[in-house]
């Protein structure tokens, strides 16, 4: 009987392959537009949420940039506004606070690309030099981490560590240095600026530069060996220049954003340093125009900063042809040592060591110093200095307190709904469009493709954003939170690469077996993306719970999530006394705003694992190489 199954089996696959071959036997005739739209129905189908989702919120407030030539009047509209040709943008450059912010735009972006662009590439050379799987591993899932969390919770950690009663000034005060307060230090902000995005975004580019060195042939190591090139010779010679191809790619999609140097984190802070020192193109435009009410002249900033930035990046992608560099045929990664490397010293490992330890402790001290501030009483506090790292007398008065009036639990609520419904929204829409788009010769696929990679050099901005979610009438709603973020088209990109590295023979034989597009999505595609599709879940969920700015700008504040209570009571130093019943246990103010940091830290460090876990095993690799 197993040899006739055997037989069974191996007739079914002769018949398929017979069928194929007949097919391609048969000549085909051109099928009209019509044809071609039936035929895809289901695929057109699976594409068209996504595809409303970028015209709605990516296309349509294009056409909100019109405010820029006009005296817009929201009671009047577009059409009754007067036209005022060039005067908004002629009032702009008229505008000191305009050439300030640009000012500081430029300050900032000049030191993130000096510091923060080389700091991951040292990184991934310190890793991959590092034998050791069990150390490799620790410092990657550390370093990681600070990634997925958002700037609220991270400007709250430096302030922190960093603020007046900080770790920081006490230890130079007790140092006989002085206190020195760098969250409120003006000429110090454009630095503390770059201090948080390297201590933030440092773990991911290493995860990119390290799928890179990963590319690099070994062959061109052992010939170089061989031919007595040493590690230095090797590093500059080889490995570099296999780099170059990546470090080219995101100077590109940097460059795009050089006017851009993260509203949320800077928006955050702005208060702290004055408008003079704080202030960027985009909190510019946000205070100028949501704030102030200016819209014409805050759209025609926005407009010139879009333009400027894809210029920028059409620009740099021709130059970038010139270095004519492909990627290195993939190789297998190997803990071992290859027989060419010389035998690492016990200095020079025991050095490299040391450096990732300090790495580590680096980005582990705030997150223990939050959690110990947060079971401390004001004495533990006062004792320490801000310097808290094991509470002499830990006590749960500060989580009491959070929790008895209501406002935390009902955040929190809040931002679990938001971040349940929204991820599943958007996984939803991102499979569907994705999986359309990875089909050859579906009609219209380049098009659409086209569409959502275009909204990656260009956006819209906030005034044209803002004033298409209010003429949908979403303002004060919790799909204001939800909808202008549905889809991602980096993470569109991600699965749509993965969907269409899967074998061709699959989709074929499912299709002989009579199954159809819904079909063979179900049984096979998404079965066989498991870890792909637990990435961008995660993506999704972490973002909306991370996310901030959506409340701040659509939605009042009985319907916050926890992000913007976090920022009203941490960083803008609002009391929880009026929720708070007289009952109950006093806690200091510094491990209450502690407290919430903590409540709005735990969902990401529960799901961090099973996230980490899918990095390590490369899911994202094909999508850089490719």
């Amino acid at each position: 009987m197993p040899g006739s199954a055997d037989g069974t089996a191996t007739s079914a696959r002769a018949r398929r392959r017979a069928q194929r071959r007949a097919a391609k036997a048969v000549p085909r005739r051109k099928l009209t537009l019509r044809e071609r739209i039936r035929r895809d129905r289901v695929m057109l189908l699976l594409l068209a949420p996504g595809f409303l989702y970028f015209v709605v919120f990516h296309y349509a407030p294009l056409l909100g940039y019109i405010v820029a030539f006009e005296d817009y009047q929201p009671y009047l509209g577009f059409v009754d506004s007067t036209f005022t040709g060039l005067a908004n943008f002629a009032q702009v450059f008229a505008d000191p606070a305009f050439w300030q912010a640009l000012l500081n735009t430029l300050e900032i972006t000049a030191l993130q690309l000096v510091f923060f662009f080389p700091a991951p590439i040292g990184l991934a050379l310190l890793l991959n030099s590092i034998l050791s799987t069990k150390v490799r591993r620790f410092v990657q899932s550390v370093v990681y981490l600070p990634h997925f969390i958002g700037w609220v919770i991270i400007v709250s950690i430096f302030q922190q560590v960093l603020g007046a009663t900080g770790a920081l000034p006490n230890m130079l005060d007790v140092l006989g240095l002085g206190r020195f307060d760098a969250m409120t230090t003006p000429w110090f902000f454009p630095f503390l600026v770059t201090i948080q995005s390297i201590w933030k975004d440092c773990g991911w580019g290493t995860i990119i530069f390290l799928a890179a060195l990963l590319n690099i042939d070994q062959e061109l190591y052992e010939a170089a060996a061989v031919d007595g090139a040493g590690r230095w010779q090797r590093l500059w010679r080889i490995t570099l220049p296999g780099l170059m191809p990546v470090v080219v790619l995101l100077l590109i999609l940097n460059l795009g954003n050089i006017l851009s140097v993260g509203f949320e984190q800077i928006v955050l802070q702005r208060n702290s340093v004055g408008p003079e020192h704080g202030e960027v193109l985009d909190t510019y435009v946000y205070f100028h125009g949501i704030v102030d009410s200016q819209w014409g002249p805050s759209a025609a900033v926005g407009l010139v900063k879009g333009f400027v930035g894809l210029g920028l990046v059409l620009g740099a992608n021709k130059l970038a042809h010139l270095f004519g560099q492909e990627g290195c045929t993939p190789v297998a990664s190997s803990a071992a040592r290859p027989v060419w490397m010389e035998k690492p010293s016990a200095l020079g490992t025991g050095a490299k060591v040391a450096v990732l330890v300090v790495i580590s402790l680096l980005v582990l001290y705030p997150f223990v110093s939050v959690l110990a501030t947060s079971l401390s009483t004001q004495a533990d506090i006062s004792r320490h200095g801000g310097l808290v790292l094991f509470p002499t007398h830990p006590t749960l008065a500060a989580y009491r307190i959070i929790f008895a009036g209501g406002v935390v639990t009902d955040a929190l609520l809040r931002s679990v709904l938001i971040t349940a419904v929204g991820t599943g929204c958007s996984v939803a829409a991102t499979v569907g469009m994705a999986y359309g788009l990875s089909r050859r010769n579906v009609v219209g696929g380049r098009f659409f493709l086209l569409v959502a990679l275009f909204t990656m050099l260009f956006s819209p901005g906030v005034i044209p954003n803002f004033l298409v979610v209010k003429q949908l009438g979403l303002l004060d709603t919790y799909a204001s939170l939800v909808l202008p973020t549905l889809v991602s088209a980096f993470n569109l990109v991600v699965l749509r690469s993965f969907f269409m590295n899967l074998p061709t023979e699959l989709y074929e034989a499912a299709r002989i077996d009579g199954a159809g597009d819904f079909r063979i999505l179900a049984r096979i595609v998404l079965p066989l993306s498991k870890g792909v599709l637990a990435v961008v879940t995660l993506f999704y969920a972490v973002g909306y719970w991370n996310a901030f700015f959506n409340a701040m700008l659509y939605v009042n504040d009985d319907k916050w999530p926890l992000s913007m209570v976090l920022r009203q009571f941490v960083l803008q130093g609002q009391s929880l006394s009026d929720t708070v019943t007289s009952s109950e246990a006093a806690a200091p103010a510094q491990a209450i705003q502690m407290a919430v940091v903590v409540v709005s830290l735990v969902p990401i460090l529960l799901v961090y694992p099973f996230l980490q876990r899918y990095f390590t095993k490369g899911v994202l690799t094909g999508a850089i190489k490719g």
